[in-house]
Order: C-alpha cells, then structure tokens, then sequence
C-alpha cells in the first residue's frame, strides 16, 4: 500500500483518521501503532514480524543503556544495540551484493543468494540507531515499548522518511494535541505532496523510464538523452519531495511534527548547498551520527578527507548494493572536498558564483544518470551521448522519434522546471502582500481541489507506481 494509491486514500486513511479522533486521547497511540504495523503488513506480510523484533531489541537495549552507572556498560550495550540493527540490515539489504560480488570474482559468474529486501529497512533502522544513540547522549528512554513502536513504526514515515531523530520526537509521543487548523494544514499538505508525485512525477517518469531501460536496445538521438535525464533529475525530487510532503501532512493530522526534508535543492548554489537542500534529514543523520564521532574537521586536513570519503561511501551505499551507488557517493565527496578545501565557491566573486551555479547544475543531472542507470557500461553510454556529436546528426526516423517523445515530455519538462524554481515562491509571496492576501485562500483551496481531482482520475486510469526511495 502506498500514499499515491486508491486504497490509502478511499480506505485505509479514512478509517484511521476516524479512529483516531473518535478514541478516547490514552488509546489514540495504541491505535496508531496497530494501524502503522497494519500499513506495513499490508505490503510486507512476513516481514512485519520481523520489523516488530527490531522494536522489541531497541527498547529493550534502550532501557539498558539509559540504565547502566558504568560509562563503559553503557558503551557496550550501544555496541551491542547498534551493531544487532546494522547486521539485519546488512544480512537483507546488502548479502546479495556482496555474495554477487565474491562469486563474480572468485568463478566468474555471480550467485545470489535471493535475499529479499523488506520496504522501508533503511530508513528505521537509522531511525533505531538514533534512538539507541540519542538515549547513550542522555535522552530518557522509553520505559513502555508502546512509545518505541510508535517511534519507529509511525507510518507515514515509516517507508520512506524523513528519517526523524528520537531527540526531536520524543517530547511528542507522550503529549501532543492537533488542533482543526493544524489538521486542514496538515491535509492541504498532504494534497500537494500528492500532486507532486501523481501529476509530476509519474508523468515525467514515461520519459525517463524509456530512455534508461532502452539504453542498449537502440542508438537514442541526443535530444531524446537530454529529454530522458532531465526528466529523471526532475521526477526523483518531485517523487521524494513528494512523499515527504505526503508524510509531513499527514503526521500533522495526527498531531506530529516532523522535520522538513527538502528546501528547493535545484536553485542551489553549490554541491554543500545542495545537500543542505536535499533530504535533510539523510545528510544530517550522517553528519551527526557518522561524521562527527569520527572527528569531522577537528583532527586536521587529512583526517577531515578520510571522514568525508566514509561518510559519502557509506551515503551511496545506503542508496543501494550496488557499485554504481557507491561510486555515485564517492563523487559527491570528492566535489565537497573539493569545494572545501580548493573551489571555495562562497568566497568567489559574482561571475564565477554564476557560473559555478550552472556547473552545479549540470553535475547534479549527470550523477543523478550514474544513479539511475543499471551498471557502469549504461551509465557512461548514457553520459557520453549526451555530448557526442554523432548523436545530433539526425535520420528522419530519428527525428520522428524526436517529435514523439518532445509531445510527451515537454509539458511535464515547463511544468517540473518551474515548479522546482523560485516561480512558485514568488507568486505565494506577492499573493500575500496587501489586499491580495484574503484572496488567497480561497484561491489557492480552489486550484489545489482541481489539482488533487486530476490527480485521482490519473490514478483511476493509470498503472501501479511506487515511490522511488521505497527501493533504497
């Protein structure tokens, strides 16, 4: 089950919404996490046994560690705690990878032990590791495992985050009240992250889905590449930003407040600014929970790249078993280093920030191709025709082909690049100045109910379409 489908929104959501407020306020809790582990269940119906372990193991090592007087028990147990939740995640998420990669070494051909990935693993277990290691720093653990699954199991963060610290969600998960404005709040925002994936996303994914998996079936003009990567690079954010805004929305109506997950990553500035935008909640979980207990910049230079290296290594592989995740991290580590220590774009004059914006940019689209393509020989097919010459010196087949997919493609295109720019924000901004400002409500509900319309009767006549970051 997923936010974007029929049965989420027509039934699932409706009756936990109704449970939720008709119940009295002590059950309330009790019915989220049995209608979380329901939503789970739903599309991992063994695995959900397994996940509920997972809360078991983390509230029970909570209560050890906050309990322990010995700094080196406590140590210990975070160890303990922390290495069981990787292992599981290490057995399920990456065996396959790195059995494919011994075998394919050893005898030449891979073997796979067939593993299969459970929805959402990634994510609470980071969220498990932060409770385990947010307790170590003081938090005051959960004595009712209630609260624990609730953390870990809330769902509409559960699949695909934000991944939430348990130092910024505990104060609610014992006290918390929704008002009706919090709730409609939460809603309107619920129904844009709904748009953005059903209308946005989906759409521009015909495209980019085309392009990636024909990649070696037929030589695609250039045009047709620029078309096919442009269109990825805009549906993974409006996908995931998506999603977080569906999450964000809809743990607003239950009274939850969650940390933001993207600021507008397409207008930034540089590679650092970038990941200052884009899924938050990632790249500050790794800062604060990888990077600087390695020492971050604080043991000089090399020390700093070292740290750097292994945290963006570990972000590509997080994204997935795969060498091409790996060295799509790697790269993203070698820019900030670089950035850091050589480029130092902030302290560059006007021209060269100006220039270096559009650099970022493109960076940004060719290593979004390297995550997207299924191997390295796809990959830099891929890139470098984006750039060959011959791939512009058109046949007139080509150029039909061109024609078709610029019909498909270049409404979705005009509408992903603005709504991804400052367009959107600057409109809101003069509606709400003077006397513009009582108009915009209504305006904004009415264009926004037209919206969530179109975006139901494409999921009534369109095809199964997960989020994207369910796989990672």
């Amino acid at each position: 089950m997923v936010f974007s489908s029929l049965t989420f929104l027509l039934v699932f959501l409706p009756i936990v919404l109704i449970g939720y407020y008709l119940l009295p306020e002590k059950c309330r809790n009790g019915w989220l996490v049995f209608s979380s582990l329901v939503f789970y269940a739903s599309g991992e119906p063994l695995f959900v046994f397994l996940f509920m372990a997972e809360i078991i193991w983390n509230w029970m090592f909570g209560l050890v560690i906050g309990n322990s007087r010995s700094p080196a028990g406590k140590k210990r147990a975070l160890i303990f705690c922390i290495a069981g939740d990787i292992a599981v995640l290490g057995v399920f998420k990456y065996a396959n990878f790195f059995s494919e990669t011994v075998t394919s070494l050893t005898s030449g051909h891979p073997v796979s032990p067939g593993i299969i990935l459970p929805i959402g693993i990634s994510f609470y277990t980071f969220q498990a590791i932060s409770y385990a290691a947010d307790i170590y720093r003081g938090e005051k653990p959960q004595k009712n495992p209630l609260y624990v699954a609730l953390y870990l199991a809330l769902f509409p963060q559960l699949i695909a985050g934000p991944i939430v610290r348990y130092n910024v969600i505990y104060p609610q998960l014992e006290n918390r009240a929704v008002s009706f404005d919090e709730a409609g709040e939460g809603f309107m925002r619920f129904c844009r992250g709904l748009c953005k994936k059903v209308l946005l996303a989906n759409n521009l994914a015909i495209v980019s889905d085309f392009v990636f998996d024909s990649w070696n079936q037929q030589v695609l003009p250039g045009p047709v590449l620029w078309m096919g990567v442009l269109s990825y690079t805009l549906q993974i954010y409006f996908d995931f930003s998506g999603y977080s805004d569906m999450a964000i929305g809809l743990s607003r109506m239950f009274g939850f407040r969650i940390p933001e997950n993207f600021r507008d990553p397409y207008l930034s500035v540089s590679g650092s600014d970038f990941w200052r935008r884009w899924h938050i909640s990632l790249s500050s979980w790794f800062r604060d929970y990888v990077y600087i207990p390695l020492g971050g910049s604080r043991n000089g230079n090399a020390a700093t790249v070292r740290n750097l290296l292994i945290v963006w290594a570990l972000t590509g592989l997080w994204h997935g078993a795969g060498w091409t995740f790996i060295a799509w991290g790697l790269l993203w580590g070698v820019l900030l280093i670089a950035e850091k220590f050589l480029l130092k774009p902030d302290t560059r004059g006007v021209c060269f920030r100006r220039v270096y914006r559009i650099l970022i940019l493109l960076w940004i689209v060719l290593l979004w191709t390297l995550f997207r393509a299924e191997s390295f020989k796809a990959a830099m097919f891929l890139i470098t025709g984006l750039f060959s010459p011959a791939r512009w010196l058109l046949s007139a087949a080509q150029g039909h082909l061109i024609g078709f997919w610029f019909t498909q493609a270049a409404p979705w295109l005009a509408a992903g690049i603005i709504f991804s720019s400052s367009i959107p924000k600057a409109v809101t901004d003069w509606m709400r100045n003077g006397s513009k400002e009582k108009y915009m409500l209504p305006v904004g509900a009415c264009m926004l109910f037209v919206l969530v319309v179109l975006s139901l009767s494409f999921l009534v006549n369109g095809s199964y379409n997960p989020f994207l970051y369910f796989q990672f």
